[in-house]
Protein backbone atom coordinates (compact mmCIF):
# COMPACT_ATOMS: atom_id res chain seq x y z
CA UNK A 1 0.00 0.00 0.00
CA UNK A 2 2.92 2.34 0.71
CA UNK A 3 4.35 1.75 -2.76
CA UNK A 4 1.01 2.50 -4.40
CA UNK A 5 0.82 5.84 -2.55
CA UNK A 6 4.25 6.89 -3.85
CA UNK A 7 3.23 5.90 -7.35
CA UNK A 8 0.07 8.07 -7.23
CA UNK A 9 2.02 11.03 -5.79
CA UNK A 10 4.61 10.89 -8.55
CA UNK A 11 1.88 10.78 -11.19
CA UNK A 12 0.11 13.86 -9.77
CA UNK A 13 3.16 16.07 -9.14
CA UNK A 14 5.38 18.27 -11.41
CA UNK A 15 9.10 18.34 -11.71
CA UNK A 16 11.03 21.64 -11.53
CA UNK A 17 11.84 21.48 -15.22
CA UNK A 18 8.19 20.98 -16.14
CA UNK A 19 7.24 23.94 -13.95
CA UNK A 20 9.86 26.21 -15.54
CA UNK A 21 8.78 25.19 -19.05
CA UNK A 22 5.16 25.91 -18.20
CA UNK A 23 6.01 29.34 -16.81
CA UNK A 24 8.14 30.17 -19.87
CA UNK A 25 5.33 29.20 -22.25
CA UNK A 26 2.87 31.26 -20.20
CA UNK A 27 5.17 34.31 -20.29
CA UNK A 28 5.66 34.01 -24.08
CA UNK A 29 1.94 33.61 -24.76
CA UNK A 30 1.14 36.54 -22.45
CA UNK A 31 3.74 38.73 -24.18
CA UNK A 32 2.34 37.90 -27.62
CA UNK A 33 -1.19 38.61 -26.41
CA UNK A 34 -0.18 41.98 -24.95
CA UNK A 35 1.65 42.92 -28.17
CA UNK A 36 -1.38 42.03 -30.27
CA UNK A 37 -3.65 43.99 -27.92
CA UNK A 38 -1.41 47.07 -28.09
CA UNK A 39 -1.24 46.83 -31.90
CA UNK A 40 -5.03 46.63 -32.12
CA UNK A 41 -5.44 49.66 -29.84
CA UNK A 42 -2.89 51.65 -31.84
CA UNK A 43 -4.57 50.63 -35.09
CA UNK A 44 -7.98 51.70 -33.81
CA UNK A 45 -6.54 55.00 -32.58
CA UNK A 46 -5.05 55.67 -36.04
CA UNK A 47 -8.33 54.78 -37.74
CA UNK A 48 -10.26 57.14 -35.47
CA UNK A 49 -7.71 59.93 -36.07
CA UNK A 50 -7.89 59.41 -39.83
CA UNK A 51 -11.68 59.41 -39.75
CA UNK A 52 -11.69 62.65 -37.77
CA UNK A 53 -9.20 64.28 -40.14
CA UNK A 54 -11.01 63.19 -43.31
CA UNK A 55 -14.33 64.21 -41.79
CA UNK A 56 -13.01 67.64 -40.89
CA UNK A 57 -11.37 68.21 -44.27
CA UNK A 58 -14.45 66.91 -46.06
CA UNK A 59 -16.54 69.44 -44.18
CA UNK A 60 -14.08 72.22 -45.12
CA UNK A 61 -14.25 71.28 -48.80
CA UNK A 62 -18.04 71.33 -48.66
CA UNK A 63 -18.02 74.62 -46.74
CA UNK A 64 -15.76 76.21 -49.36
CA UNK A 65 -17.31 74.50 -52.37
CA UNK A 66 -20.93 75.57 -51.91
CA UNK A 67 -20.38 79.37 -52.01
CA UNK A 68 -17.73 78.98 -54.74
CA UNK A 69 -20.30 77.19 -56.90
CA UNK A 70 -22.82 79.98 -56.30
CA UNK A 71 -20.31 82.83 -56.72
CA UNK A 72 -21.57 85.94 -58.46
CA UNK A 73 -19.87 88.60 -60.58
CA UNK A 74 -18.42 91.73 -59.08
CA UNK A 75 -20.84 94.26 -60.55
CA UNK A 76 -19.53 97.28 -58.67
CA UNK A 77 -18.12 99.99 -60.94
CA UNK A 78 -14.69 99.85 -59.34
CA UNK A 79 -14.64 96.12 -58.63
CA UNK A 80 -14.38 96.80 -54.91
CA UNK A 81 -14.00 93.11 -54.02
CA UNK A 82 -12.26 91.54 -57.02
CA UNK A 83 -10.27 94.61 -58.15
CA UNK A 84 -12.17 94.92 -61.45
CA UNK A 85 -15.84 94.74 -62.48
CA UNK A 86 -17.17 91.62 -64.20
CA UNK A 87 -14.83 89.21 -62.46
CA UNK A 88 -16.01 85.90 -60.94
CA UNK A 89 -12.98 84.82 -58.93
CA UNK A 90 -9.71 86.39 -57.89
CA UNK A 91 -6.76 84.27 -56.73
CA UNK A 92 -4.81 85.77 -53.83
CA UNK A 93 -1.73 85.20 -51.68
CA UNK A 94 0.71 83.73 -54.20
CA UNK A 95 3.26 81.44 -52.56
CA UNK A 96 6.56 81.22 -54.42
CA UNK A 97 7.69 78.11 -52.56
CA UNK A 98 4.51 76.21 -53.41
CA UNK A 99 4.22 77.71 -56.89
CA UNK A 100 0.52 78.58 -56.75
CA UNK A 101 -2.03 80.83 -55.10
CA UNK A 102 -3.12 79.86 -51.59
CA UNK A 103 -6.22 82.06 -51.43
CA UNK A 104 -9.34 82.84 -53.44
CA UNK A 105 -11.75 85.77 -53.25
CA UNK A 106 -15.26 86.04 -54.72
CA UNK A 107 -18.75 87.45 -54.26
CA UNK A 108 -20.67 85.13 -51.93
CA UNK A 109 -24.24 85.26 -53.21
CA UNK A 110 -25.39 82.83 -50.52
CA UNK A 111 -24.32 85.32 -47.82
CA UNK A 112 -25.80 88.69 -48.83
CA UNK A 113 -23.26 89.19 -51.65
CA UNK A 114 -20.43 89.56 -49.17
CA UNK A 115 -16.80 89.75 -50.29
CA UNK A 116 -15.55 86.31 -49.23
CA UNK A 117 -12.02 84.98 -49.11
CA UNK A 118 -10.65 81.54 -48.21
CA UNK A 119 -6.92 81.24 -47.68
CA UNK A 120 -4.03 79.40 -46.03
CA UNK A 121 -2.64 80.97 -42.88
CA UNK A 122 0.61 79.66 -41.39
CA UNK A 123 1.52 80.19 -37.76
CA UNK A 124 5.30 80.53 -38.02
CA UNK A 125 5.74 80.18 -34.25
CA UNK A 126 4.02 76.80 -34.04
CA UNK A 127 4.68 75.87 -37.69
CA UNK A 128 1.01 75.06 -38.14
CA UNK A 129 -1.06 75.72 -41.28
CA UNK A 130 -4.75 76.54 -40.98
CA UNK A 131 -7.48 77.19 -43.54
CA UNK A 132 -9.23 80.44 -42.73
CA UNK A 133 -12.21 82.41 -44.00
CA UNK A 134 -12.71 86.14 -43.97
CA UNK A 135 -15.80 88.13 -44.97
CA UNK A 136 -16.05 91.84 -45.79
CA UNK A 137 -12.77 92.58 -44.00
CA UNK A 138 -13.99 91.21 -40.67
CA UNK A 139 -11.92 89.09 -38.32
CA UNK A 140 -10.95 85.76 -39.93
CA UNK A 141 -12.25 82.46 -38.61
CA UNK A 142 -10.41 79.12 -38.64
CA UNK A 143 -12.00 76.25 -40.56
CA UNK A 144 -9.54 73.59 -39.40
CA UNK A 145 -8.46 72.66 -35.88
CA UNK A 146 -4.98 72.51 -34.38
CA UNK A 147 -5.07 68.71 -34.74
CA UNK A 148 -4.44 69.06 -38.48
CA UNK A 149 -1.52 70.84 -40.11
CA UNK A 150 -2.39 72.17 -43.58
CA UNK A 151 0.94 71.92 -45.39
CA UNK A 152 -0.41 73.42 -48.60
CA UNK A 153 -3.64 74.83 -49.99
CA UNK A 154 -3.89 75.71 -53.66
CA UNK A 155 -6.53 77.22 -55.93
CA UNK A 156 -6.36 76.94 -59.71
CA UNK A 157 -8.75 78.62 -62.17
CA UNK A 158 -9.19 77.29 -65.69
CA UNK A 159 -10.23 80.68 -67.09
CA UNK A 160 -7.63 82.17 -69.40
CA UNK A 161 -7.17 84.61 -72.28
CA UNK A 162 -5.07 83.44 -75.24
CA UNK A 163 -3.75 80.55 -73.14
CA UNK A 164 -2.14 82.90 -70.64
CA UNK A 165 -2.95 81.74 -67.13
CA UNK A 166 -4.34 84.56 -65.03
CA UNK A 167 -5.05 84.97 -61.35
CA UNK A 168 -8.71 85.77 -62.02
CA UNK A 169 -11.74 84.66 -63.99
CA UNK A 170 -13.78 87.24 -65.84
CA UNK A 171 -16.81 87.44 -68.10
CA UNK A 172 -14.37 88.44 -70.87
CA UNK A 173 -12.81 84.94 -70.78
CA UNK A 174 -15.81 83.40 -72.56
CA UNK A 175 -15.03 80.23 -70.62
CA UNK A 176 -17.19 78.76 -67.89
CA UNK A 177 -14.89 79.04 -64.87
CA UNK A 178 -13.89 76.02 -62.81
CA UNK A 179 -11.93 76.16 -59.59
CA UNK A 180 -9.68 73.29 -58.54
CA UNK A 181 -8.87 73.03 -54.84
CA UNK A 182 -5.75 71.16 -53.71
CA UNK A 183 -5.14 70.28 -50.07
CA UNK A 184 -2.15 68.53 -48.54
CA UNK A 185 -2.44 68.00 -44.78
CA UNK A 186 -1.05 65.84 -42.01
CA UNK A 187 -2.08 64.85 -38.52
CA UNK A 188 -0.18 66.68 -35.79
CA UNK A 189 -0.22 63.49 -33.70
CA UNK A 190 1.27 61.50 -36.60
CA UNK A 191 3.28 63.67 -39.02
CA UNK A 192 3.94 60.68 -41.27
CA UNK A 193 0.24 60.30 -42.03
CA UNK A 194 -0.21 62.60 -45.06
CA UNK A 195 -3.66 63.37 -46.47
CA UNK A 196 -4.15 64.63 -50.02
CA UNK A 197 -7.49 65.89 -51.31
CA UNK A 198 -8.50 67.46 -54.61
CA UNK A 199 -11.81 68.59 -56.06
CA UNK A 200 -12.98 70.77 -58.94
CA UNK A 201 -15.99 73.07 -58.74
CA UNK A 202 -17.77 74.72 -61.65
CA UNK A 203 -19.59 78.01 -61.27
CA UNK A 204 -23.33 77.50 -61.60
CA UNK A 205 -24.13 80.86 -63.23
CA UNK A 206 -23.26 81.23 -66.91
CA UNK A 207 -20.14 83.29 -67.49
CA UNK A 208 -21.62 85.76 -69.95
CA UNK A 209 -21.94 89.53 -70.08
Amino acid sequence: MHKDFRFIKSKLGFTLIELLVSISVLVIVSGISVSIFISVIQGQKKIFSDQEAYGQLGYVLEYIGKPLRMAGKDISNAGDCLEAPGRNYLLTRYNEDLGFYTGIKFINQSDNNSCQEFYLDVDELNNLGTIKAIKDGQDPISLTSDKIDIESLGFIINGNIENVILNYSSEDDEIQPRVTILIRALLVSNPNDIIKLQTTISQRNLNIK
